[in-house]
């Protein structure tokens, strides 16, 4: 037989169980942490007046490799070792965010008459591809730090046999970050872009480029 006691000590344990699993809800959704997110988003600045290229470029989405496929920042902390940053990274898919600013930047550029994305259904007359294969913070020194980034780019002529690579580069940009901070590393990384597109431009510019 359950006596009167009894009761109010199941009662009591009761309350206290409750209130013990409100404090630790509580305690859970406080702890919770917003992460902090950036974009990729770089200026074409040109005083130097140009003549309009001819031909339309297709920018096709770019190939990343797997490592840095990540929405989370990437940090370089030893020559074989990487850890990804939970609470800080990019808003979108990084190798979206270069796609469409590299597509932004030559249309800007004049270097060809028009500039489409991968969905277009335009005819076009060049392709361009690219492959991403670092983006990062090296933050193997304990005094200096950099925004790290690297791209190949491949051209392709569709007015000859398919898939004839007319124009192939590799660039790498690496930019002082001066701390370990993230708001700097976005930083470094935009102006590791704007190195390399700075770099594409010039040399694509220099190609004898002719619509048939």
């Amino acid at each position: 037989m359950i006596t009167i006691r009894a009761l109010k000590l199941l009662a009591a344990a009761s309350c206290l169980a409750t209130a013990i699993l409100a404090y630790v809800g509580g305690c859970t959704q406080n702890s919770k942490m917003v992460q902090d997110q950036y974009i990729l988003d770089v200026t074409r600045v040109s005083d130097e007046p140009q003549t309009q290229g001819q031909g339309v470029l297709k920018v096709r989405r770019f190939a990343i490799s797997s490592p840095f496929e990540t929405h989370e920042f990437v940090y370089r902390k030893a020559k074989s070792r990487y850890v990804s940053d939970f609470y800080h990274g990019f808003l979108s898919p990084p190798a979206g965010l270069i796609t469409e600013e590299t597509r932004q930047w030559l249309s800007e550029s004049d270097v060809f008459a028009n500039v489409v994305d991968t969905f277009s259904s335009v005819d076009y007359d060049y392709m361009l591809e690219g492959d991403i294969q670092a983006v990062y913070g090296d933050h193997r020194s304990e005094t200096e730090t950099n925004a790290v980034m690297e791209i190949e780019f491949v051209l392709i002529d569709e007015h000859l046999k398919k898939d004839v690579i007319i124009f192939s580069r590799k660039y790498r940009s690496v930019q002082p970050t001066d701390k370990k901070i993230a708001s700097l590393l976005a930083e470094g990384l935009n102006a590791c872009l704007a190195e390399i597109l700075t770099n594409l431009e010039a040399d694509l510019r220099r190609l004898p480029l002719n619509v048939q």
